[in-house]
């Protein structure tokens, strides 16, 4: 996702990696990445009684991939891959309080991912 964020830019967006004559959306790895990485820290989450600071790690790498999915102009990605995280945690089991509280920091950020770009906005309008 780093690359590219430093690759050539393509329609006004820095999504794509070209590599030996191929592109492709490193976002689209990253969405996989988080459903096994999810995967994991919730087993650990639940072989270990619910002990939390398996939850850590998972918040900030789901939290850092979709930054840097948000930075590179793509929302909807961004979007799919908090998407697919909250699944995972709602399929482990943890407290929906957990989730309300998640979805009231993220709804406004979301809102104002859409309010700075001026295409977002037109098509929310629309």
């Amino acid at each position: 996702l780093v690359l590219a964020l430093l690759s050539p830019e393509l329609n006004n967006t820095r999504r794509w990696l070209f590599v030996g004559g191929f592109s492709f959306q490193p976002s689209e790895l990253a969405k996989l990445v988080v459903i096994v990485f999810f995967a994991y820290q919730m087993a650990k989450y639940e072989e270990s009684g619910r002990t939390s600071r398996y939850l850590l790690p998972a918040f900030f790498v789901g939290g850092l991939l979709a930054l840097l999915v948000l930075l590179g102009r793509d929302l909807g990605g961004s979007m799919m891959l908090l998407a697919n995280a909250g699944l995972l945690l709602v399929l482990a089991g943890l407290p929906l309080l957990w989730l309300l509280g998640g979805a009231i920091v993220l709804g406004p950020l979301a809102g104002l991912a859409v309010m700075i770009e001026p295409y977002r906005l037109q098509r929310a309008s629309s």
